[in-house]
């Protein structure tokens, strides 16, 4: 296989036949692309899963402990320079043609360091294939749009148009699942990407597929740990930039807002899963040390 312009890092614990659905819609991507999967299970599952698989034989599979932030990091190290960097979830999939098109964009444009593309929950997506292969249209986004429009299966990275960096194990090991903070990674990544001069540009089309988990389901619980990672990231990044304020502003008038809807409703799992968002993200806020970087 000549060298791809895509690579992809995938991180994965505890899944499986999530995983067949992933692997599956990488054969249907109409382009070459490199696949590092970083593999935190305690068994074999990964190797006898790829061996069903022929179009993905040249994986390379390796070990990490676990830690989503820290195992993509692991990954990165091992990718191709000058690619185009995603990072698949364990239980997302690409919809047909999605790589083919995000390089041929990404390829038009080379002014575009970062593209971040709309998510499904409509799996039937993955059954779209043959006709013509349609252009990406994207616009260019302020920071505004980082919480709500920003989520890692659905980012690519142009490597290219960033040539001062030389490393790209750029994601911050204290922040996502598995760590002490329990989100806002990609954030993180984003936001620090576009200082360094990395336009951000997104579309509405769809480029994953992902099961929307707070769908119909209200965890408290999981809304603290996630909270929490909010909060590191603004103390981490805060800085009296207007841009910064107004996305802090946002972010805590929201489960205010929310908050204040589930009073009125009289919904008492809501109103302690809005509660604990508050708490968790101020929480985040206070605890996380400023001497904390990548």
């Amino acid at each position: 296989m000549s060298n791809p312009n895509i690579t992809l890092i995938l991180c994965t614990l505890r899944r499986d036949a999530e995983l067949d659905r992933l692997f599956e819609s990488l054969q249907y991507q109409g382009t070459q692309f490199d696949l590092i999967v970083v593999d935190q299970n305690a068994d074999n599952r990964i190797q006898r899963k790829l061996s069903k698989y022929p179009h993905l034989a040249h994986a390379k599979v390796i070990r990490s402990s676990p830690g989503l932030s820290y195992g993509r990091n692991v990954g990165l190290r091992l990718a191709l320079a000058g690619t185009i960097l995603a990072f698949p979830d364990d239980d997302s999939a690409y919809p047909p043609l999605t790589l083919r098109r995000v390089e041929a964009f990404l390829d038009s444009h080379p002014e575009v360091g970062i593209l971040c593309g709309s998510v499904s929950a409509d799996w039937t997506c993955l059954q779209e294939t043959g006709g013509q292969l349609k252009p990406i249209e994207a616009r260019r986004a302020s920071a505004l749009t980082l919480f709500g429009a920003v989520t890692s299966h659905s980012i690519f990275l142009n490597t290219r148009s960033n040539t001062a960096r030389r490393e790209w194990d750029i994601f911050d090991e204290h922040l996502g699942v598995g760590a002490q903070f329990g989100s806002a990674e990609e954030i993180d990544v984003v936001y620090r990407l576009r200082r360094e001069g990395m336009q951000l540009y997104l579309t509405e089309e769809c480029v994953s597929c992902h099961p929307d988990k707070d769908r119909g389901v209200v965890n408290p619980q999981r809304a603290y740990y996630y909270a929490l990672g909010v909060g590191g990231f603004f103390r981490k990044n805060i800085t009296l930039q207007i841009s910064v304020l107004l996305l802090l502003l946002k972010v805590a008038i929201g489960p205010i807002v929310k908050l204040a809807i589930a009073f009125v409703r009289a919904r008492p799992l809501q109103i302690r899963y809005h509660i604990c968002t508050l708490v968790g993200r101020y929480r985040g806020f206070c605890i996380w040390r400023n001497e904390r970087s990548v």
